[in-house]
């Protein structure tokens, strides 16, 4: 299987890079609340204190762990600046890169950094086409299924708006 030998030097290759830039400092797991969470306020208190005392919040099912963002289909990560959405999308991706090393159905994670690997110039798909060296068009061509980690949203509204994402938003339009 030449593409799947290809996807997973791929994988493994941007994993490692990923992996060392976690050994910098502990990971620590992550707890989201899912949009819409009733009385989301009350809950982030519960987990804060919790937390503190080495206990999992309750499975109501408006927690999430960040283990859990593999289960669903999209997952979109929001927060204020040093809040960890890249750490969690980097160990998530991990975790990815290791379940496709050991199961040849799973998805092929894809990573792209929007800030840094998304030059004005070239749209979301060349991006990924020159990021991956290629492999985005093997899997289109193959239509095998992949999971996009894609980053710095908010740092590249930054660089093309000039301003925070909220008013980027409404310089399109849409605020």
């Amino acid at each position: 299987m030449p593409f799947l030998d290809t996807a997973r030097e791929y994988v493994r290759a941007k994993a490692r890079e990923i992996d060392d830039s976690l050994k910098e400092e502990t990971y620590v797991p992550r707890f989201l609340l899912k949009e819409g969470a009733q009385n989301a306020e009350v809950k982030a208190a519960y987990w804060r204190y919790h937390r503190a005392e080495g206990e999992w919040p309750p499975g109501d099912g408006d927690f999430l762990r960040d283990d859990d963002l593999l289960q669903l289909p999209r997952v979109f990560v929001i927060g204020n600046a040093g809040s960890g959405k890249t750490y969690v999308l980097r160990h998530v991706f991990c975790l990815a890169a290791d379940r496709l090393v050991a199961d040849d159905n799973a998805p092929v994670p894809l990573w792209l950094d929007l800030a840094s690997d998304l030059p004005h110039d070239l749209d979301l798909q060349e991006a990924l086409r020159h990021r991956t060296d290629g492999l985005w068009d093997e899997l289109k061509s193959m239509s095998a299924s992949c999971l996009l980690f894609l980053d710095g949203l908010d740092e590249l509204l930054v660089r093309r708006y000039g301003s925070s994402p909220e008013s980027a938003v409404k310089v399109d339009g849409h605020g």
